[in-house]
Order: structure tokens, then C-alpha cells, then sequence
């Protein structure tokens, strides 16, 4: 489906009380349209039930070139309760567009999207423009077993600005060097997220120029006074080079007490380590740990600063398959890296909920869990 003046697949399901249920889109292209690749929406949120999007391709929408609206997104939904995104790939979207995003939800609850590709994609505006999204009024979703490299935004985003975002859980994904416009990150955090679980990610990031950009940034510029809070952050790796911050978390969030790090590993290649935590910066992770008590269980210290000891970290290219994404090898630890074992357990869940780590294999061996998104031994 391509060339078309609006989407290439749209979906409006408008009129008081109107919804769309059982609703199955399989194995098709989007490209080269104007508004967007496929986008759904219904008359209010979670108003349409059960649907599947799966195997779709969606590329070279630009956008429509105003920013009246939103346009240029790769997949859009909105407004379902049950739904599962998986094995699509989107890319290269967005040039022309206002906020759009590669993949993403709103208006939803109990979303699932795993095992897409997103990248290339970019915005005509100052937001968005990234890979993954749960933005507005989403709730008790997942993103999961994902790639996400070289978008323009955020790799991964959760976005409540004002409005509702909680429950929702990123786990097992890959960023490579998103954020290259706008002084994004990897893992961006906005406004009001709340009971958020993100744990056992793979990030690396390069310099962008902007002081900003960083593997992990947390904000409320423009959400009213609303702050992330009860956010889980585990077992995650954070690998920058050139200068951009590992982490940037804004004064107002900060002061709000609401983001607790545990288990992470955060490594800087080269240029300075910095984490900026409020008004103040850090230079090392012990620092940060005794003057703020983050990366802490208790009395005793988590959290692991140095070399990750990843194959190939920032040369894990484009996949292009969503069928092939457990070949991602330069995410794999190595077998002398010091993260095996040394994670904490997964926040909100059962040892037997997570199955699978990113290539398929077991999420948990030798009784402890691994750092990143592979689990070893």
C-alpha cells in the first residue's frame, strides 16, 4: 500500500459508543505515503478490543509537512484494550512529520509490542521522531525484545506529560545511538509516568553536540508540575561515548524522589562520566550513590561502574528482519564480562513471567540474573 495522499492503512472508528473488536492486520507494506504508514483509532480509550498487528512494514512516509497535526508515523494506535504489536519493522519515516514516532500506542491498555525494529525515523518538530512510544493515557502495557537504532527521538519513550501513563513495563530491548536530534536519549521518562518497570536493557549512545543527550534522561518540562513516580530501574546497561551523560534526570524529578536505580551497569567509552542527577553532576557512581542513595538495597551498594564487556556495542547495524533480530550478537556479553550474576531480581514479577532474555535464550541461570539483555550462565 503505497502513494496514497493520507495513510496507507487507516482505521477510524468514530461515533458515540462505536468500537471494533477481533481486528487482524498480517503481512503487509506501507510506504511512501503521505500522512503515515497504518494508523487506528477509536471513539474513546480502550474502546476497540483485541486486535493483532503483526508482520507489517512500514516505511518512507514522510509526513504531510505541517505541524498542525500528527503525522509520519510508522505504526499508530490508539484507543484498544488487548492489543499485541509484534515482528513489524518500521523505519525512515517522519522526516515531514509533526511528533511522530516509528511504533507506537495511546489512548490504550494491555499493549504488548515485541521482537520490531524501528529506526531512521525522524521529525520535522522538536518532538518525538523516535522508535518506540507508550505515550498518552497508556496503561499496564509492554514493550519488549525490541531494536531501536539511529531515530532522530528517544529510542523509548514514556510519555504522560499531564496525563495518565502507568503500569507499563520496557524490558529486554536494545537502543543504539537513538536521540540524534533535539538533545533526546535512549530511555526518555516525561511528566507523570507512574509504577513503571524498565530492567534488563541494552543502551549505547554517542555524542550529539547537545548537552541534553544522554542514556537515560527524565523530565517535566511542560507537564504541569507532574513527575515520574514508583519507577523501577534495573539491570539495565548504559554505554556512552564522546560526551554524552549516562544519565540526565532534570532538578524537578529528581527533587521528586519518584525514580529508584538498582542493578545497572554504566560505562563512558571515552570523554568524561557524567551523571546529572537534578542541579548537581557526578563524575562517578560511587558519588552519586553517597550523596543521593540511589544504587543502593538496603546499606549495601548495587550497580557495577566500567566495561561492560559487550561483543560489539554500537556496531549492531540494521536487521531489517524482524524474524532475525536474536542475531543482534553485539549486545551478547562476553564470557569474562563482569555483569553475569550480578543483577538484581526484576522488579513486580515472578521468576517464572519472563521466560526468555533478548535472543531467545533463558531469562534467568545460575539462580542470579545477568545485566543487559543477555543471560549467559
Amino acid at each position: 500500500m503505497r502513494n496514497y495522499g493520507r495513510e496507507g492503512i487507516l482505521i477510524r472508528t468514530s461515533g458515540g459508543g462505536s468500537s471494533l473488536s477481533n481486528v487482524k492486520i498480517d503481512d503487509v507494506s506501507v510506504h511512501d505515503n503521505r500522512y503515515g504508514g497504518l494508523k487506528a483509532t477509536g471513539d474513546s480509550h480502550n474502546s476497540n478490543k483485541n486486535w493483532t498487528i503483526q508482520y507489517v512494514n512500514s516505511y518512507n512516509n514522510k509526513g504531510s509537512g505541517s505541524t498542525g497535526s500528527v503525522t509520519g508515523s510508522g505504526i499508530y494506535i490508539a484507543d484498544v484494550e488487548n492489543a499485541i504489536i509484534r515482528r513489524c519493522v518500521s523505519h525512515d519515516n517522519g522526516s515531514s512529520g509533526a511528533a511522530p514516532v516509528g511504533i507506537w500506542a495511546a489512548g490504550s491498555n494491555r499493549v504488548t509490542i515485541e521482537y520490531c525494529e524501528s529506526y531512521n525515523n525522524n521529525t520535522k518538530t522538536s518532538t518525538d521522531g523516535g522508535g518506540f512510544d507508550f505515550d498518552w493515557d497508556v496503561t499496564n502495557s509492554t514493550i519488549q525484545y525490541c531494536y531501536s537504532h539511529n531515530n532522530a527521538g528517544p529510542g523509548y519513550i514514556m510519555a504522560a506529560g499531564t496525563h495518565a501513563n502507568s503500569g507499563n513495563v520496557l524490558r529486554y530491548n536494545v537502543s543504539e545511538n537513538d536521540g540524534r536530534k533535539n538533545g533526546r536519549a535512549a530511555i526518555q521518562l516525561w511528566g507523570g509516568v507512574s509504577n513503571a518497570q524498565i530492567y534488563n536493557n541494552a543502551v549505547y549512545i554517542s555524542s550529539t553536540g547537545n548537552s541534553n543527550t544522554a542514556a537515560f534522561f527524565a523530565h517535566d518540562y511542560g507537564s504541569g508540575g507532574k513527575r515520574p513516580s514508583n519507577v523501577q530501574i534495573r539491570n539495565n546497561i548504559f554505554v556512552t561515548t564522546g560526551g554524552a551523560k549516562v544519565l540526565n534526570i532534570t532538578n524537578g524529578v529528581a527533587s521528586a524522589g519518584g525514580l529508584k536505580f538498582q542493578g545497572n551497569a554504566y560505562h563512558t567509552t571515552s570523554g568524561s562520566f557524567k551523571i546529572q542527577y537534578g542541579s548537581s553532576s557526578y563524575s562517578s557512581l560511587s558519588a552519586w550513590q553517597n550523596a543521593k542513595g540511589q544504587e543502593k538495597n538496603g546499606s549495601s551498594k548495587t550497580g557495577y561502574q566500567g566495561d561492560p564487556k559487550l561483543n560489539n556495542a554500537g556496531h549492531g547495524g540494521t536487521i531489517g528482519n524482524a524474524d532475525r533480530l536474536s542475531s543482534l550478537s553485539a549486545y551478547k556479553l562476553r564470557s569474562d564480562s563482569p555483569l553475569i550474576n550480578r543483577g538484581m531480581s526484576q522488579p513486580g514479577t515472578l521468576l517464572s513471567v519472563v521466560k526468555y532474555d533478548f535472543f531467545g535464550g533463558s531469562s534467568l541461570m545460575g539462580g542470579k540474573f545477568d545485566i543487559g539483555v543477555d543471560e549467559i550462565r
